[in-house]
């Protein structure tokens, strides 16, 4: 009995030991995940105050904005310099969250929170058009430093959010990203002289190294796999759309298990393609002419368009790092190289492939200038004729030139 009475205690001891460890253990957790929401929490309020903007009111004001982006500054766009004055509170918070890299966007948890910061997305893009006016303002002041200076740090905006939570962020990443080579791409074209290139150059290498479009939406795509529900809303569909299209599946006698198995489906093909070359990957995403599966119908195309983003985006990427070399090699040598691989060695370490067709860029001298492109998604050479850009369905080359 007295035995029996000591296994007892030594049990119950055992027992009140490993429950106060399991309550000590579960507190720890509670506290780093509290530090971890706060720690996340600031991040977004300092990420959230950079979109704190002045945003023009007035229809003509913004009619104004879109011909400055277009042909540039004049002497009567006042009212457009105060709105760059006025909006320099916000793009030095916007420079702060640049450097300290929070210019992420984070993972939606709830309808509410979703809403929230669709807001915020909405306020960023205002934010990147302002930046591109900005760079336009320098540039009508002769500041290209600035205005180079301003371009990568779009491009590092870009960036930020293509590693943010979702993959609406990324792809609002992608095209301020892209945007940023563009700008880079004119003032070198158009309008920069003196300007270091070499220096340049290695900034831009940085940049390029800096980020893999397709690892980043890969990782995006395998977090909203795991939750169907609430992140794959802000990719496709409006919530009235959403439901509108859920209550027409359910009656054609399908459930919502079966929708989310279907659109689980379509991210696991999408996986699967994204980690191939573009010109193989390109090839896997073909639809059944009679479709059986309308869900798959609708998002296969979507996942297609953000493997084309990327593909864009690298496109972008390499042919601003050739052009800034193209200018390197003219700014000595007063003339255009014949061919894409005499820049190597002096004026860059190598030459990338197109990303599209893994083969190198096509190049050609034209008069005093040059023709340079891509063979684009629908991986036909068009000979440099039709813009991918200017397609309804996105067929034909990326263009580049200097007349």
């Amino acid at each position: 009995m007295r035995k029996l009475l000591i296994y007892i205690l030594i049990i119950l001891v055992f027992s009140c030991g490993c429950a106060t460890t399991a309550l000590k253990e579960d507190k720890t957790v509670k506290m780093q995940a509290a530090s971890s929401t706060a720690s996340n929490k600031d991040a977004y309020e300092d990420f959230k105050s950079a979109s704190e903007l002045i945003i023009p009111a007035d229809i003509t004001v913004s009619y104004m904005f879109a011909e400055v982006l277009n042909k540039g500054w004049t002497k009567e766009d006042k009212n457009l310099e105060k709105l760059l004055s006025d909006n320099e509170p916000a793009f030095k918070e916007f420079e702060k969250g640049l450097v300290k890299e929070q210019l992420t966007f984070p993972s939606v948890t709830n309808p509410e929170e979703r809403r929230e910061r669709l807001f915020t997305l909405n306020r960023l893009t205002e934010l990147a058009r302002l930046l591109n006016l900005r760079i336009q303002f320098q540039l009508y002041k002769k500041d290209y430093a600035k205005a180079v200076q301003y371009c990568f740090d779009i491009i590092k905006f870009g960036q930020h959010m293509e590693k943010g939570g979702n993959s609406l962020s990324s792809r609002m990443g992608m095209a301020i990203e892209s945007n940023g080579y563009k700008n880079l791409r004119n003032i070198f074209l158009f309008q920069a002289k003196g300007l270091n290139y070499t220096r340049l150059l290695e900034k831009l290498q940085v940049l390029r190294g800096g980020t893999d479009s397709r690892t980043q939406l890969e990782k995006i795509l395998k977090k909203e796999f795991f939750d169907i529900k609430l992140n794959v809303l802000p990719l496709v569909l409006s919530d009235f759309d959403w439901m509108d299209f859920t209550e027409s599946y359910r009656k054609s006698g399908y459930t919502d298990e079966d929708i989310e198995q279907s659109i689980r489906v379509c991210y696991m093909d999408a996986l699967q393609y994204i980690g191939l070359p573009y010109k193989e990957g390109l090839k896997k995403w073909i639809l059944e002419e009679k479709p059986q599966n309308p869900v798959r119908q609708i998002f296969l195309p979507i996942l297609k368009n953000m493997y084309i983003e990327c593909g864009r985006l690298d496109t972008e990427r390499d042919a601003t790092f050739i052009i800034i070399g193209l200018e390197s090699y003219y700014n000595k040598n007063k003339q255009y190289p014949g061919k894409l691989f005499d820049l190597v060695p002096d004026y860059l370490p190598s030459v990338p492939n197109d990303s599209f067709s893994g083969e190198p860029f096509i190049y050609q001298r034209r008069g005093k200038g040059w023709l340079m492109y891509s063979v684009g998604s629908d991986l036909r050479d068009g000979f440099g004729q039709i813009h991918s850009y200017s397609t309804p369905d996105g067929s034909g080359d990326i263009i580049f030139y200097k007349e």
